[in-house]
């Protein structure tokens, strides 16, 4: 069993893969990212860059090459929302891909 999710702020992937490893630690959680953006490559281990913003610090990590129309999917920075989720591996989709399975 699995379940896949895109990602802005990461709160529907992160209380998804909660749940659904609470109930059946078996079933396998994967996000699917858009060119451009930042999570699949925190999601398989990447580095990031810590930055101030009005005095706080906020953890971002690099983009990856290419750039996505999706609106509101793939931001450059680690919510809280993000990092408590439980994800089992992450790849990427093109826009189209995304546009044809709305």
């Amino acid at each position: 069993d699995g379940f896949v999710a895109s990602a802005g702020t990461g709160g529907t992937i992160s209380g998804c893969s909660q749940f659904f490893k609470a109930v059946h630690p078996e079933c396998q959680v994967y996000l699917i990212d858009p060119p451009g953006s930042g999570y699949r490559g925190y999601v398989l281990g990447g580095p990031f860059a810590d930055q101030s913003v009005e005095g706080e610090s906020v953890r971002f990590f690099p983009r990856s090459k290419g750039s996505s129309v999706t609106e509101g999917i793939g931001i450059g920075r680690l919510t809280a929302n993000f990092a408590k989720a439980k994800i089992d591996g992450a790849f990427t989709g093109s826009d189209e891909e995304a546009i044809e399975m709305a």
